[in-house]
């Protein structure tokens, strides 16, 4: 039998209920996720109808069926990229229309990555951090551990750091935090300094400059700026001097120090880096003097010139030729003589003009007075010709003559079997550049060469042309890019026009006999052979053969040692690789992308190519044998080692090896948060991380307010009520990673069978979570599990043996307190013949509800293991039995409770919600402010006839029309004063308005002298208010504006000053003329109508009396109200003669002033 029963709610608005909805427009905005989970969907609606309700369900693609959300925002949170569909609704009485749009939400994250650059210390503390962010949105740094910590700072950049080991945090806008450990090393400061030279020329008479040349030791640095302090000690004692100079830069330093002419003295040189470090070179010795040097230049085969060249002196000189050959007129060989010369060399002769053989002494004399002489043998030396003789089996000769160019030789003696007449011309072999004779291809024994240079000297040269003794093969190995291959490269002393290979061993797969190429025509290669011995024939140019063994070293390798310090965001790698590679060894990192399967650059991501060469683009260049420290990288990595080996044509073949492989884990990563709810409404979520436990967690913010969970290293959290919280994991480092996730209403776990008929197959069964456990049993039998499992099977369902109280228990393993930890239960009995639904039933509610358990709407007689749907779609949530009504529109909705007997036996009854609206007032105005004697105006709604409103104030105010107004309204009327409306179902929630009716601002403009300065100063009256609360608008002549109380205005200029009191409420401004600017006592006055100076001018001062006595203490003159009428008059009028007065002063305010005036005629 099935009972049905309808529940029908009226939705009560403002508006009519039967009016005709209108046909609004609709559209969504995306925010696009920065952070994970912080997208968003901003929904705008125009032309809908008053009064109408509107609601917006929200669905992610290509899910259409079931919504991710159902609200009454306008604005949808805590949304992860992706499309989705968006319906709205609106809903005025029983009708209602729909309007769709779909939007998408990118993802636009940027994951924060960053390397650290660092600057060593020398001294001590200056070492220097750098952050250098390569992608994300930092927003602090930190130094979170080291030998020194740091606060959050906005700049990336450390300074004034000692040696150490540092974790920095750099946490970006999505508040996910990196670290990394970065190990920054000394600079150990270390100098040398090598004994100074002297630099010509001279700086003065008596100063000369000398240079020292300095660098840094071995593995060690310069500490930058030194200081270095010459002490000059002169001969023969005196007075050190002692110079100073500062290096910043570079590796010499110059100095310039007395010169003492022709004596031998020293320097001592103590340099003090900027640790203070003090490096000391004694001893540098000084011993220059006024020289000169004198040479003869053949500028032809007859022409000789004298050149002089003078060092270490002052310019202009002269020169003196104190004996020269007979004949020999100086300035007749330069018309310049005896000078003063300015250049650094002097010449005596030119082409054509030789100067005679024979003796000269000459004299220099420098501008500093200094001579210096020396003589010189002008004549005519023949050339030297010398030779050079081998024999590589065609002999070889080289004839070189010295001085002179050779004009022709000829070979005018040969050994028996000289192939050519004699003499023989051999001047064709001369090369023009060089002045060389080379000749080849003869034999061996005596010879003699006639030469004749180009002036027609001759010379006779015996050569002699040793026997042929073959020299070995130079030859150079370098292992194969395989183990047990090598190669070589055999250079020959002699050209060789061919090299076979005529023996090779065993393992050897080539050809044989082997033409070898010929490089450079006399070297050959063998390139990548197994080991062995290999026999080579081969004939130099001069058709001499000969046989050799080469011995062939293959490529061999032993170990890789390899250290990898794992630090937090980095690591140091340290290793040593042993073999016989030759050449220019090298060894790379490279990171492998997983998702192509390519290795790459660790940094920039390059790829590359397998079988070509690493280089600096697609890999990191390691050091061998040194610790690489504070790679910044995670993943996994190869090591490989590059060298080179021969070609076969000469050049060189690039080996590349991989030595080792390794995995470095890396920072974490939210990949996901599982909810589960609970029986209570909450929920219950467990967050999976990827990376390398172990792990805190927490929650920070619950709907983008603070909110913090400490949970531990717990990943499951408990006791969760709805909302958008932001789930952050920290690793041991302190890497910080968070994700936004919804917490929506759930429905808790329980038993659902499926359709238990006789003899067929069924199951009970709750849902299958991995971490937890089930034990399933029937009746009281506790001991007799049934199946562990989530499910428990009927193979078949027996009636009515299968009858019975059914249980399981579930345990979390994760968390002991959770609300899965449960024990449910299922009852299979008789009564499934025969359902029970219970009563349909009618409800009505007001307003909001939160969540609605319909369990509680049953009436009569029902069976608890049913369970409820929705008819009317309200775009609520509905778990179980619990109908969340927060996002739901006021209006009617339909509920069906079922319950299922055996096979398709059942009963339903029908619930019906009346969900109506309060009456609210949309645009009331909560704190309300007039000034005194204003009127108070409160516009509470439009005057709706189908509502009644009632609102209550201080002093027992009482009013029922919609809007309130106050005449003349008094401070003592302030007040909350509260609005009620009813539409005869339903009241509205107390609306509050604060009302302020405020004092007015009474106050006068003060104009007076403080301290000889003009000054205007606001005074309240009847202290309506304290000068320190209200703000204070000045204007006055030529522009003048002011915010101050009181102002000075003694530099400006007179007129109408006005000023403005704000107390926040009430505005008042009042305005002062002001004619006279005059706030200093006169010294003194003297009338003669020249208009300066005439009176005595106190119109500044508010002067109630002014009284003038003469030196005697005898009263001359005095005025009540006195500005400026004393011109040195008395009492009559008369005047009075020249001298200084005293004056007395009462002001207004009661204050006096004394002194003394000057009247002067």
């Amino acid at each position: 039998m099935c009972f049905r029963a309808f529940f029908i709610v009226a939705l009560l608005s403002i508006q009519s209920l039967f009016a005709q909805l209108s046909n609004f427009t609709f559209q969504v905005n995306a925010s696009n996720e920065t952070c994970l989970g912080n997208g968003s969907l901003n929904f705008l609606v125009t032309n809908t109808t008053p009064g109408a309700a509107l609601t917006y369900s929200v669905y992610l693609l290509p899910n259409i069926t079931t919504p991710i959300a159902v609200t009454t925002n306008t604005t949808l949170t805590g949304l992860n990229s992706g499309v989705y569909q968006v319906v709205a609704t609106q809903t005025l009485g029983a009708n209602s229309g729909t309007q769709q749009q779909n939007a998408t939400i990118i993802n636009t994250i940027q994951n924060l990555s960053y390397t650290i650059s660092g600057v060593k210390p020398i001294c001590g503390n200056e070492g220097v951090l750098t952050v250098n962010v390569n992608s994300g949105n930092p927003v602090t740094y930190q130094i979170i551990n080291g030998p020194i910590t740091t606060g959050i700072q906005n700049t990336n950049v450390f300074n004034n750091l000692p040696v150490g080991q540092y974790q920095i945090r750099v946490v970006d806008a999505c508040g996910n935090a990196v670290i990394q450990t970065y190990t920054l090393l000394q600079s150990l400061p270390g100098l040398n300094i090598d004994f100074g030279t002297v630099v010509p020329p001279l700086i003065d008479c008596n100063t000369l400059k000398v240079s020292n040349y300095f660098a840094a030791l071995s593995g060690f640095t310069i500490a930058y700026p030194i200081n270095f302090q010459y002490t000059v000690f002169p001969p023969g004692g005196g007075t050190p001097v002692v110079l100073n100079q500062s290096v910043n830069s570079g590796n010499v330093v110059l100095q310039n120090i007395p010169f003492h002419n022709g004596q031998q003295y020293y320097y001592n040189l103590v340099a003090t880096d900027a640790c203070g470090n003090v490096y000391t070179l004694n001893n540098n010795p000084v011993n220059r003097k006024f020289d000169i040097a004198l040479s003869v230049n053949n500028l032809n085969c007859s022409t000789k010139q004298i050149e002089i060249t003078p060092s270490y002196f002052i310019a202009p000189y002269t020169i003196n030729f104190t004996s020269f050959p007979s004949g020999f007129n100086p300035i007749a060989y330069n018309g310049l003589h005896p000078g003063p010369f300015l250049g650094n060399s002097t010449a005596y002769g030119g082409v054509g003009n030789s100067i005679p053989l024979g003796s000269y002494t000459i004299t220099v004399t420098d501008a500093c007075g200094r001579t210096a002489s020396k003589s010189i043998n002008v004549q005519n030396i023949p050339a030297m010709s010398t030779y050079i003789a081998s024999s590589d089996g065609c002999g070889k000769v080289m004839v070189t003559l010295s001085t002179v160019l050779m004009q022709s030789v000829s070979i005018i003696s040969a050994p028996n079997g000289f192939p050519n007449s004699l003499p023989y011309d051999v001047t064709s072999f001369i090369d023009p550049v060089s002045n060389n004779l080379i000749m080849t291809g003869l034999m061996e024994g005596n010879y003699i060469f006639h030469i004749v240079d180009i002036c027609g000297i001759e010379y006779t040269l015996n050569v002699i042309v040793p026997p042929y003794i073959p020299n070995s093969f130079s030859i150079t190995q370098r292992p194969g890019c395989d183990l047990g291959f090598g190669s070589a490269r055999m250079i020959s002393d002699v050209n060789v026009v061919s090299a076979v290979l005529i023996n090779a061993p065993s393992s050897y797969t080539g050809t044989l006999p082997l033409n070898l190429s010929i490089i450079s025509a006399n070297s050959f290669y063998l390139s990548n052979v197994p080991d062995g011995n290999y026999v080579i024939q081969s004939i130099n140019s001069c058709g001499v053969s000969r046989t050799d063994t080469i011995a062939i070293s293959g490529y061999t390798q032993t170990t890789s040692n390899v250290v990898i310090q794992r630090n937090c965001g980095s690591f140091n790698l340290q290793f040593t690789h042993a073999s016989n590679a030759s050449g220019t060894i090298l060894y790379w990192l490279q990171k492998l992308d997983v998702s192509t399967g390519n290795w790459v650059h660790p940094s920039s991501g390059i790829i590359y190519v397998n079988g070509s060469d690493p280089n600096t683009g697609n890999s990191l260049l390691l050091n061998a044998s040194v610790n690489n420290l504070n790679l910044a990288f995670s993943g996994q990595f190869r090591i490989l080692k590059s060298f080179q080996t021969f070609s076969a044509n000469g050049g060189s073949i690039d080996c590349v090896k991989e030595i080792y492989s390794f995995e470095v884990d890396p920072n974490p990563i939210i990949d996901s948060v599982n909810q589960f709810g609970c029986s209570n409404g909450n929920s219950e979520a467990v967050v999976n991380v990827i990376g390398t436990p172990p792990f805190q967690y927490r929650i920070t913010t619950k709907d983008g307010n603070p909110f913090l969970i400490n949970n531990g290293n717990s990943n499951y959290f408990i006791n969760l009520a709805p909302g958008i919280y932001n789930f952050q994991a920290e690793d041991s480092c302190g890497n910080l990673v968070n994700r936004i996730i919804e917490i929506t209403n759930l429905a808790p776990l329980h038993i659902t069978s499926s359709i238990l008929c006789n003899a067929q197959n069924g199951s009970l069964a709750v849902p299958n979570i991995s971490f937890l456990t089930y034990e399933w049993w029937k009746d009281n039998a506790t001991t007799t599990i049934l199946s562990t499992t989530n499910a428990l099977n009927f193979i078949p369902f027996n009636n009515p043996n299968d009858f019975g109280v059914y249980h399981v228990r579930i345990v979390n393993t994760l968390n002991s307190s959770s609300c899965l930890n449960t024990e449910l239960t299922f009852v299979i009995s008789d009564a499934l013949n025969n359902p029970h639904a219970g009563n349909d039933n009618t409800i009505t509610y007001c307003g909001n509800q939160g969540t609605v358990n319909l369990q509680n709407l049953l009436s009569g007689t029902f069976d608890n293991n049913g369970f409820w749907i929705e008819l009317s779609n309200s775009n609520g949530s509905l778990i179980g039995s619990n109908w969340d009504t927060t996002n739901v529109s006021f209006g009617t909705y339909q509920f069906s409770y079922q319950v299922n007997g055996f096979c398709s036996n059942s009963d339903e009854a029908i619930i019906t919600i009346n969900f109506n609206q309060n009456p609210e007032v949309l645009n009331l105005i909560p704190n309300y402010s007039v000034c005194e004697n204003d009127t108070v105006q409160i516009v509470g709604d439009q005057n709706n006839i189908s509502y009644t409103y009632t609102w209550t104030g201080p002093n027992g105010f009482i009013s029922n029309n919609p809007n309130i107004e106050i005449l003349n309204a008094q401070p003592e009327q302030s007040g909350n004063y509260t609005l009620i409306i009813s539409n005869g179902i339903c009241n509205s929630v107390p609306y509050v308005v604060n009302v302020l009716i405020a004092n007015s601002p009474e106050f006068y403009i003060q104009d007076l002298c403080s301290d000889n300065v003009k000054t205007l100063q606001v005074v309240p009256i009847n202290n309506s208010f304290n000068i320190e609360d209200v703000s204070y608008n000045w204007s006055g002549p030529n522009g003048y504006i002011s915010n101050s109380n009181p102002i000075q205005i003694n530099e400006e200029a007179i007129g109408d000053y006005s000023v403005t009191v704000d107390n926040g409420t009430c505005v008042l401004n009042e305005t002062i003329t002001v004619l006279n600017l005059l706030c200093a006592i006169p010294k003194g006055i003297s009338p003669n109508d020249d208009g300066l100076n005439d009176y005595f001018d106190l119109s500044g001062f508010d002067v109630k009396e002014l009284k003038i006595f003469n030196r005697y203490g005898l009263e001359v003159y005095s005025q009540s109200a006195y500005k400026k009428e004393w011109y040195g008059q008395d009492f009559k009028g008369n005047v009075l003669p020249a001298a200084t007065y005293y004056y007395v002063i009462l002001q207004t305010t009661g204050e006096s002033k004394t002194g003394w005036v000057y009247l002067q005629r």
